[in-house]
């Protein structure tokens, strides 16, 4: 196990940082790495920094600034090495973090990419949180990218061969997310079930609140797009290739507008829920997740239209109650209950696109949501709601949120 790993580290006035992220890699169990850094056009004294490591750089790059994946791009250009890992200037690895990964790509080489969990500093280092280990398992790498984007760049390491067949990283901001989706089309993920890295948030941390900048929410519409426009439907539901069953088919179709509908893509969205409903028409998972879509885009009436279309008999009446009462209260709520109240809507979109997800193999919606177990969900959240209708509150555990 001695084959080259690059560890590129981009960097851009970050010295009080960066000093760090070097000795981070400097300190791996794992001998034979060769450490990349490109000084992105920094204006401050991140040279002078830099100065006493020089000998223990490999490969050291100085270029006007260009932005992150101009930088990223500089090291891979420059890169060797059979497999490849990224540290941004202000986070860390693990001692053990390139050993571990390595080990892993040899024993599991139909791999193209591995991750890992990793623990959520402070500015000073100290410990917050740890973040878990994505789960591929459920949906595969692709669709759980697209649903919850799982993964923190730095724990990343990926073989030369991802990077030889998608290319470089692209001048958007989100360019790790818009990355590790073009992987995810031609190769497996894998992950090792531990913490390998340290993210720090500080006050100049640009992915604090990314998920709020407009720049980016643009961005992202923009490359969902480009990669779902450019895949046939077969080859993100392989189950439904060649067979003619219009259930299983509209379910596809369905599923596939909730990908879009995750990313605020609402007129690709909408159109697919239309064409699972047409394909299909009896499937009243399409009319659910049409309500859904209305509701995220402020149509209130339309959503509640969509959603009272389905029937008590129907085994997703539960759900749609759900939602139905969930909807009533945000309409009705002060602006921080509101926020819960979306977030208990996530779950229940969670638990439609699981359902939708299995109709694509055949299992119905009957099978999927046992009518006691359905129930007794649709009683508590409809219970929530009221009490949430009254002003009377009760604390909700945090969950990995779709974006509304």
């Amino acid at each position: 196990m001695n084959d080259l790993v690059s560890a590129i580290i981009p960097t851009y006035n970050r010295p009080q940082f960066v000093t760090e992220a070097i000795e981070s890699v400097l300190d791996q169990t794992y001998p034979n790495i060769e450490l990349i850094v490109v000084n992105d056009g920094s204006t401050d004294d991140t040279e002078e920094k830099l100065q006493p490591y020089m000998d223990k750089i490999t490969t050291y790059i100085k270029q006007e600034n260009g932005g992150i994946s101009s930088a990223v791009n500089a090291g891979l250009r420059a890169a060797k090495g059979k497999y490849i890992t990224r540290l941004d200037d202000d986070d860390l690895f693990v001692p053990e973090k390139v050993e571990k990964q390595v080990r892993f790509f040899e024993e599991n080489p139909d791999v193209g990419l591995v991750a890992s969990g990793c623990f959520i500093t402070d500015s000073v280092g100290r410990t917050i949180s740890v973040k878990d280990a994505p789960d591929f398992s459920e949906y595969g790498p692709f669709i759980t990218l697209l649903l919850q984007y799982p993964i923190f760049q730095l724990t990343v390491m990926v073989r030369r061969e991802c990077h030889d067949k998608v290319g470089f990283y692209r001048d958007v901001l989100g360019e790790d997310f818009d990355m590790f989706l073009r992987i995810s089309r031609y190769f497996r993920f894998g992950v090792v079930d531990q913490p390998l890295g340290k993210y720090r948030r500080h006050q100049g941390n640009v992915t604090r609140d990314i998920s709020e900048n407009e720049k980016f929410q643009e961005d992202m519409k923009g490359f969902i797009r480009d990669i779902l426009g450019d895949i046939p439907l077969t080859e993100i539901f392989p189950a439904i290739d060649g067979i003619s069953d219009a259930y299983r088919k509209s379910c596809a179709y369905a599923a596939r507008g909730a990908l879009y509908l995750s990313r605020k893509v609402f007129d690709r969205a909408d159109a697919d829920f239309q064409n699972a409903l047409n394909l299909c028409p009896t499937n009243s998972l399409s009319t659910l997740w049409l309500g859904i879509s209305a509701r995220s885009q402020g149509d209130f009436q339309s959503a509640e239209n969509y959603i009272n279309r389905i029937q008590e008999s129907d085994s997703l009446y539960p759900i749609a109650q759900n939602t139905r009462d969930l909807i009533t209260a945000i309409q009705k709520s002060r602006d921080d209950d509101s926020d819960l109240l979306k977030r208990e809507i996530s779950k229940e979109r969670r638990k439609l696109f699981k359902v939708t997800f299995d109709g694509i193999s055949g299992k119905s919606a009957d099978e999927k949501l046992s009518s006691r177990e359905s129930a007794s969900t649709g009683l508590r959240f409809s219970r929530y709601a009221v009490m949430l209708m009254s002003s009377l509150k009760r604390p909700i555990m945090a969950a990995e949120k779709w974006p509304e």
